[in-house]
Parts: C-alpha cells; structure tokens; sequence
C-alpha cells in the first residue's frame, strides 16, 4: 500500500501513511503535501495510523514537510502514532515541534 491524500474537511487534507516512513517513501511523501498545497490547503494532517515503523529518514521526511508547510502558511498535524513511533518521536523531540495527537 502506498501513501494516499484525500481531503478531509474544507480546507484540510489527510496523509494517509503506509507501513514504514523511510527512504523509500522520499518521491511518493514529498509529492503528497506538495500537490494539493495548489488546491487552498490549509491543514497536513499526517496520519499514522497503518504505520508500523520509522527511521531517520522517515524523520528527515517530516522535518522538510515542516518546513515546506510553513513557508507555506500551512499547518501541520501528526496523528495515531502507535506506542513505539511516539518513543521515538519522544526521543528524538520531535513532540516539542509538532503538533502530536
């Protein structure tokens, strides 16, 4: 299963990801928040709730969607990450730069 996009409110979108956030994932990732900004998007929310696992670059990947979505005015959510991408989401402290729920 890939990563999907599919608008979930006004002026909102949902990532929906797939089983890992890695390397794998740079084109298809990138091209998922990049696309729809065109469309008036005002929310990414980035939802992990198939995602089993991520890695360092599964975390670049959220640190340049950041950044893309700022410049952009955009605001980014991060939601359903299971027990252990939290931990590591705690660890890397990631949970004091984005929004998690």
């Amino acid at each position: 299963m890939g990563i999907r996009t599919a608008m979930t409110g006004v002026k909102e979108a949902t990532i929906q990801l797939s089983n890992n956030l890695n390397f794998h994932c740079i084109s298809e990732f990138r091209e998922s928040y990049e696309r729809p900004e065109k469309e008036g998007i005002e929310t990414f929310v980035i939802d992990f709730r198939e995602t089993n696992s991520i890695d360092s670059s599964g975390l670049g990947l959220l640190l340049n969607a950041k950044s893309f979505c700022e410049g952009k005015g955009i605001k980014m959510r991060l939601v359903n990450p299971n027990r252990s991408i939290m931990r590591v989401f705690e660890i890397s402290r990631f949970d004091k730069f984005f929004d998690i729920n």
